[in-house]
C-alpha cells in the first residue's frame, strides 16, 4: 500500500517507487566502472608477473620465466639437466 508524502508517492517501506533506487544503482555501477579503469589491468598484470617470478626464484626455479596474460600466468624455461 502506498501513501503520498509531499506530493510524492512512496511505499510504506520508505522507498519512493523505484526511480531513485535505479539512480542509486546506476551511480554505484558508474563508480565501480571508474574504479576498474583507475586500477588499470596492466598494473595488476605487472604485479602478478613480479610476484610469480619472485616465487619461482624463491623455490629454486630461477631458470623459469613467468608472464601474466589477462587472468593467466604462463611459465616457461629450460630446466638445467640433473647432475
Amino acid at each position: 500500500m502506498a501513501t503520498r508524502v509531499h506530493g510524492m508517492r512512496t511505499a510504506r517501506d520508505g522507498s519512493d517507487g523505484g526511480m531513485p533506487a535505479l539512480a542509486t544503482w546506476l551511480a554505484a555501477l558508474a563508480a565501480v566502472a571508474a574504479l576498474a579503469l583507475w586500477m588499470k589491468p596492466e598494473r595488476i598484470q605487472r604485479d602478478v608477473e613480479r610476484r610469480a617470478q619472485s616465487a619461482l626464484a624463491d623455490a629454486g626455479f630461477a631458470w623459469a620465466t613467468a608472464a601474466a596474460r589477462g587472468r593467466d600466468v604462463v611459465i616457461w624455461g629450460r630446466a638445467p639437466e640433473a647432475a
